[in-house]
């Protein structure tokens, strides 16, 4: 007699998943995770951007400062006559102004120099503060027509003041010139008509106040 053996049970294997707990305690780590690295990234663009910000800033205000030196390295002791035919000192300021065509500093300064090297006829430029522009002005020539207006150009945005200084040979600050020494000097008299330093001060939007000492270098009357 023979016999039939059993078949043997089959062999399951049993896998173990996730839990829903477990579930959602990794979506809650990962959330978190993404959280920090997110804000880390936002922080660093946003300093990045406030960088390059700074540097623009700075850029620019060292542009304009250097417009400023290179006009007072080129000033001249050459008076000008305005549109009403009145002579006017080579440099004047005043913190205050009384027409729309006038500049906080103005002065007069050699020609530009055109592509071959040959300076042009002397000129006028200025300086004023307004609008929340530092502007600068020129004129077509030293002395005016009736009705001539200034070209006006922005120098510097986010600028809300502009006071200027003068020294005179007595070392003596001013807030307006002609002043002090030069108030009675010969306007064909270099040294004794222009200040011995001017000192730009300018108020940003952003709070700061930036100060400058400029020494012109006059070169005559021509």
């Amino acid at each position: 007699m023979f016999t039939v053996p059993e078949p043997a049970s089959p062999t399951f294997s049993r896998y173990r998943g996730f839990t829903l707990i477990e579930v959602l305690v990794a979506i809650a780590i990962f959330s978190i995770m993404a959280s920090v690295a997110y804000r880390a990234l936002t922080a660093v663009l946003e300093s990045r951007e406030r960088l390059d910000s700074e540097h623009r800033k700075w850029r620019t205000l060292s542009i304009a400062f250097s417009r400023i030196e290179q006009d007072l390295g080129s000033i001249r002791a050459r008076p000008a006559r305005d549109t009403g035919g009145i002579m006017q000192p080579p440099l004047m300021g005043a913190q205050v102004l009384r027409s729309p065509n006038e500049g906080h500093v103005m002065f007069s300064r050699a020609g530009y120099t055109d592509e071959k090297g040959i300076p042009g006829a002397p000129t006028r430029v200025g300086y004023r503060a307004r609008d929340g522009t530092l502007e600068y002005m020129t004129w077509a020539a030293l002395d005016q027509a009736p009705r001539t207006e200034p070209n006006v150009s922005q120098l510097l945005q986010g600028v809300t003041e502009l006071r200027v200084r003068y020294l005179d040979a007595t070392a003596q600050w001013f807030d307006r010139w002609p002043a002090g020494s030069a108030v009675n000097a010969p306007l064909d008299d270099a040294k004794a008509i222009l200040p011995r330093a001017l000192e730009f001060e300018l108020q940003l939007q952003s709070g700061e106040r930036i100060r400058r000492v400029f020494v012109p270098l006059a070169g005559g009357s021509r």
